[in-house]
């Protein structure tokens, strides 16, 4: 049996783009390029930073076409002479592609170190391009930072990275960065369209809004997915077949939930998302496309216009439109939210079933609970309406009870002030002040009590707990009454000589005494 070798090549790798102007999405970086080479200001090292699949090395190896292209140094590469196209074949000896994340020690690092001192073999440049530069070790770059900040002339380094975060300020500061932007849908679909009619792939609109979406701003993702799909559906790509392909949640059952929660039905809402799981569908990513979903309904339930933004179709919009009306624009927002902060849960959750059960059974009665907003009203409300504290016997004879409370409370935030306010006797409560009483052996606690944050503290606990202002005021009477048990001490004399002399020098008294034995 003879194999035939596969020449097939994908539709990610043949429809590479070979010049800045066939870039799309990054003219940021492609004209700044272009700038740099016309006027020979080329830079010994670049970071090219962004997410996957935006042309992060496919810019990287134009610019080391136009510098080393035959005819260059020069903007548009010519793509046919010996140089160019040993780079776009990855097997030119000047131009070498490095992965990152295999290539991460410091021996490795030292070994490049080594052969950047050899003259280029054939081109002006000798060009080393690091891919995924984070994964990098700090060893490997600290062995790279000398010959980073001053490499021979003919060298030139190009670092591609997903999270520039993750690298050394020092290697940044040694390097003209760009940051790659992601790919609007837009964009996509005209660059899929683009394939499709070279391909003879038929393909409906709605199948490449949907491609397009799913690829979240990354060219490479989008053509892969094309790709896969025109392989199953014989290059005749509908809306199902995408969904069947990349396993999108059919936007029926969107619309259905959504319907769920309008009409407050969490009975329904329960059995949709049974009906989900068992048809295989992942969790996350439902919530993903719910999230979509919502947010598509908040932005034509703000303004019509920004439909246009979604890229939605005609046959969709309406749909869409009729749904948002059942809701104002707060409610979609709670849901938006809510729904969003589920999804980082469900990444980590052993049980992610259950999660999305009690979440559709919340956004189901989403009225039925009680926003911040009104229950602050409702407390002030309550708090206006409480009848004042009447003067009459039975205030009076509450008054101990009062007190005692007011004690507990003041203790529970500042115990030692607590406890000097408990040597205090309540005289009187009218409408406007409390008044307490100290005896004259009690001076020091009632100072105590009065300094400015100490009060500050006594009234605002009497505030709350009789349900209006009062003024907090402290009476040093002649005779204080019932002794505080702490009070009852023994006024026998002592009879221990160094008792006496600390009494008379610090004029004190005995407040308590206890006897030991032995």
């Amino acid at each position: 049996m003879v194999s035939k070798q596969n020449s097939y090549v994908v539709l990610a790798r043949k429809y590479r783009p070979k010049t800045f102007d066939e870039v799309i999405g990054q003219d940021h970086v492609t004209t700044t390029l272009r700038n740099a080479i016309r006027s020979n200001r080329i830079a010994h090292a670049y970071l090219f930073a962004g997410p996957r699949g935006v042309g992060k090395t496919t810019t990287a190896r134009i610019l080391a076409k136009a510098l080393n292209c035959k005819d260059g140094p020069t903007e548009v590469p010519c793509n046919t002479c010996p140089s160019c196209l040993e780079i776009s074949r990855s097997t030119s000896p000047d131009v070498l592609e490095i992965d990152g994340a295999s290539n991460r020690g410091i021996d490795e690092i030292r070994n490049l170190r080594e052969k950047v001192r050899y003259a280029p073999l054939q081109g002006r440049h000798k060009i080393y391009v690091i891919d995924e530069v984070h994964m990098l070790t700090t060893e490997a770059f600290n062995a790279l930072l000398k010959t980073l900040e001053e490499p021979p002339p003919q060298v030139l380094f190009i670092f591609a990275t997903t999270e520039p975060n993750k690298l050394l300020q020092t290697i940044l500061s040694r390097c003209q960065r760009f940051d790659f932007r992601k790919i609007s849908v837009k964009e996509i679909i005209d660059r899929l369209k683009y394939i499709a009619d070279h391909e003879k792939i038929e393909v409906e609109d709605e199948a490449f809004l949907l491609i397009a979406k799913k690829a979240d701003g990354s060219v490479r993702d989008a053509e892969s997915m094309l790709d896969q799909v025109a392989s199953f559906s014989q290059n005749k790509v509908t809306d199902s077949d995408v969904r069947t392909v990349l396993g999108f949640v059919p936007s029926e059952l969107l619309f259905e939930l959504t319907d769920c929660f309008s009409q407050h039905d969490p009975r329904g809402a329960l059995l949709l998302i049974d009906r989900v799981i068992r048809q295989g569908y992942d969790p996350r990513e439902f919530v993903l496309e719910l999230v979509e979903h919502l947010r598509t309904l908040l932005l034509l339930r703000l303004d019509l216009r920004l439909a246009e933004v979604q890229g939605l179709p005609e046959s969709e919009l309406e749909r869409y439109n009729n749904q948002a009306t059942q809701f104002d624009s707060g409610q979609i927002l709670r849901m938006l939210s809510l729904t969003a902060q589920l999804e980082p849960r469900l990444h980590w959750s052993a049980q992610p079933h259950t999660l999305l059960d009690t979440h559709v059974v919340q956004l189901s009665r989403l009225d039925s609970t009680i926003k911040l907003e009104t229950l602050l009203e409702k407390i002030e409300g309550l708090r206006e309406k409480k009848d004042p504290i009447e003067k009459s016997v039975s205030v009076e004879k509450n008054l101990p009870d009062i007190f005692s409370s007011l004690v507990e409370r003041v203790k529970t935030r500042k115990r030692f002030v607590g406890e000097s306010l408990s040597f205090g006797q309540p005289q009187s409560l009218t409408e406007e002040e409390f008044a307490v009483g100290f005896s004259a052996k009690n001076k020091f606690q009632m100072d105590n009590v009065q300094s400015a944050p100490n009060l500050e503290l006594i009234e605002s606990e009497l505030g709350e707990l009789l349900g209006r202002k009062l003024k907090f005021s402290c009476v040093l009477k002649e005779s204080s009454g019932p002794r505080h048990p702490r009070e009852k001490a023994k006024k026998t004399p002592p009879e221990n000589e160094a008792v006496k002399e600390i009494m008379e020098t610090f004029d004190a008294e005995i407040v308590d005494s206890e006897e030991f034995t032995d």
